[in-house]
């Protein structure tokens, strides 16, 4: 008898012990813009509000300087700054920004990102890309 309450309690301890392994990270990405010479994706590509976020960049254009913000378009949300670091240049130009979205009362809230891109021969290039994020 002691060795079944014994065995029952290990499977209880199993069971809450297997409650408190992380979550898997989630690496999907959502391709936001596709162009020729510039890509630009979001993970993960659910795009969870309250979770960390992360913007990549890819171009073969030799952008110097790269700036952006999000902001709300469903709801006024503030203005998100981006700061964005260079990540590669082995194969083509790569930059990333991580980032957090807000929640609010709308699951599928809409956003619009603003690049602003500047090349070494002064040329700048404005993308306007809409997101949707989700809770």
């Amino acid at each position: 008898m002691k060795f079944a309450v014994k065995l029952v309690f290990c499977f209880i301890f199993l069971f809450v012990l297997q409650a408190c392994t992380p979550a898997a990270n989630d690496n999907s990405q959502l391709t936001l813009l596709q162009t020729a010479d510039l890509s630009v994706q979001i993970s993960p590509a659910t795009i969870p509000v309250e979770s960390p976020l992360t913007l990549t960049v890819k171009t073969n254009l030799d952008i110097q300087q790269l700036s952006g913000e999000i902001r709300g378009i469903s709801m006024y949300m503030g203005r998100i700054p981006l700061h964005w670091r260079k990540v590669s240049d082995t194969e083509g130009i790569i930059w990333q920004a991580e980032f957090l979205l807000g929640a609010c009362t709308d699951p599928q809230m809409r956003w619009q990102l603003t690049l602003t891109m500047a090349t070494a021969s002064g040329q700048q290039q404005l993308q306007l890309i809409d997101f949707s994020s989700s809770w």
